[in-house]
């Protein structure tokens, strides 16, 4: 995910003048609720996390089983009402450049878990008999380990704690997009009287993480399992803790990223 130099003459790179933004400037973007007419989008989105920019080649694993893991995944999330929000990262056209899947009733969100995966697995079992069934016990394996190993480590010390899974396409700076996704789960949680919450996101093993620049502990890394086999590369899956600092007296009325050259220094600061 590469990110350019910061020019010292402005703290957030060159501010275009409207009118005058050319393909090799940056963008602004922002994260905002999600809305009804997104969520085709946004199931899109899901699933390009799993194969960006190419298909998944045949039997791996069988399309009935990417539809159950997608509904674990987002039903939750979009069913009405939920005691969650969705928050999409978005630019000036419209392209959704990462979304966070916000939890802010962690108890019931246990209860709903554990009720749908008896359901996730009613439905991919049979799928586990004919000619695609090595692909889908694979893919049904390595999704139950993902789900049980990192759990075991840390479930002492995020237990009853609010959750933000964190998805940025590669494209898009990570430090500028961490900061608006930080602010955007921050007001869940400080809405729903929490003061901290649980963040995790996918990465490559070797990439130097932005997590620290939030002021975030991180607790837990580990090889995402499913992902990895999907894709084709290795990933890991990186579990933090952040505060949520107090409000600001000037808080935007919504986060926004900035596109374009990596900050210098970790901040808050917004473009003009």
């Amino acid at each position: 995910m590469p990110e350019g130099v910061h020019p010292a003459a402005h703290p957030l790179g060159h501010v275009p003048v409207p009118g005058t933004l050319r393909r090799s400037e940056p963008r602004v973007m922002r994260v905002s609720h999600l809305r009804s007419c997104d969520t085709a989008a946004l199931r899109q989105a899901f699933r390009n996390t799993i194969a960006p920019g190419r298909s998944l080649h045949e039997g791996i694993p069988a399309p009935e089983v990417l539809d159950a893991y997608e509904a674990l995944s987002l039903d939750w999330f979009l069913r009405e009402p939920s005691p969650s929000a969705i928050g999409i990262l978005h630019d000036t056209r419209h392209e959704i450049r990462g979304y966070a899947l916000v939890c802010v009733a962690p108890e019931t969100f246990a209860s709903w878990r554990r009720a749908a995966l008896v359901r996730y697995f009613g439905r991919i079992t049979p799928l586990l008999a004919g000619k695609r069934s090595s692909e889908a016990a694979q893919f049904v394996l390595l999704h139950a380990l993902d789900h049980g190993a990192p759990w075991r480590r840390r479930r002492a010390n995020v237990a009853g704690l609010p959750s933000a899974h964190l998805s940025i396409t590669g494209t898009t700076p990570r430090h500028a997009a961490l900061h608006a996704f930080a602010e955007f789960v921050d007001d869940q949680c400080r809405s729903a009287g929490f003061d901290r919450w649980l963040g995790e996101i996918d990465e490559p093993p070797s990439q130097a993480t932005s997590i620290e620049a939030l002021g975030a502990d991180i607790v837990c890394r580990t090889p995402i399992r499913t992902l990895s086999w999907l894709r084709g590369e290795a990933l890991d899956r990186l579990a933090f803790v952040r505060t949520v600092p107090r409000p600001s007296d000037e808080a935007a009325s919504a986060p926004i990223a900035w596109i374009g050259p990596q900050l210098r220094e970790p901040g808050h600061a917004r473009p003009a």
